[in-house]
């Protein structure tokens, strides 16, 4: 509420005079009679918005109703505000602790499933998984190529290659890989099956998984079993004719 102390209230109004030669308005009865409503008009507003108090200690305190009633309006408008954008930001709290809350579940349900590999291989798979990235990044790095002593050198055929856009990419995060599958062998596959299940397109999972046992499976793995065993049979013939021969000759 906006108050003011009143020390004098003003019965009386004195007309002032106003000079013909500034002012061309014609001297007349009709014109006088205009003004004089129109001050009384004003008078009458401000005393019908003016309201009149008096404190217990005997002060005279005057309200003016438009302006308090702006003033209500523009706090309500501010707490309105305040109460909107203090619920937004409650809601999106909300919601970001119970999406932190389903992502670890859904963590703990469908990748850190092995109690043993979470209690004593977690933290030192992961941080040997992260050391082999950085260290393929470090062997991907140009700067490691082109300088020898500190002298800029032309990079030989490997340091072209394993700095190329297509190895930078792949040997840090092969690296990576390949040291979780070897310490982390369960979380590793689970993390593999998830990002499959989840967050890759059937239809490139199942070319994926197509492609790989065509090329690597029945390709690249079953020839060098095959060899391997190849090698096996020939290394055992070979023992069994030699000692078969050393047989004949000492006995």
């Amino acid at each position: 509420m906006f108050i003011y102390n009143v020390q004098s209230f003003i019965e009386e109004k004195e007309e002032v005079p106003i000079s013909k030669d500034k002012v061309n308005v014609p001297d007349s009865a009709d014109n006088k009679s205009s003004n004089l409503n129109i001050f009384k008009k004003i008078d009458q507003d401000i005393n019908n918005d003016l309201v009149n108090y008096t404190l217990d200690s005997g002060s005279k305190v005057t309200e003016s109703k438009e302006l308090t009633s702006w003033i209500h309006r523009w706090r309500t408008d501010v707490v309105d505000k305040y109460r909107f954008y203090s619920s937004s930001i409650k809601s999106q709290e909300e919601k970001l602790l119970k999406d932190k809350q389903n992502a670890t579940k859904y963590i703990y349900s469908n990748i850190l499933t092995d109690d043993l590999e979470n209690s004593e291989d977690l933290v030192p798979g992961a941080t040997l998984s992260l050391l082999a990235f950085f260290t393929g990044r470090v062997l991907t790095n140009k700067r490691n190529w082109s300088r020898i002593n500190g002298t800029l050198v032309k990079s030989s055929f490997m340091g072209k290659t394993l700095t190329s856009i297509p190895s930078r990419v792949v040997i840090p995060v092969f690296f990576a890989c390949y040291t979780m599958k070897t310490f982390l062998p369960v979380t590793f596959q689970n993390l593999v099956n998830t990002i499959e299940n989840d967050m890759l397109p059937r239809k490139f999972v199942n070319d994926y998984h197509e492609l790989w046992n065509v090329g690597y499976v029945n390709g690249i793995q079953k020839s060098c079993n095959n060899l391997h065993a190849s090698i096996n049979n020939a290394s055992f013939e070979s023992v069994r004719k030699l000692r078969e021969l050393v047989d004949k000759v000492f006995r």
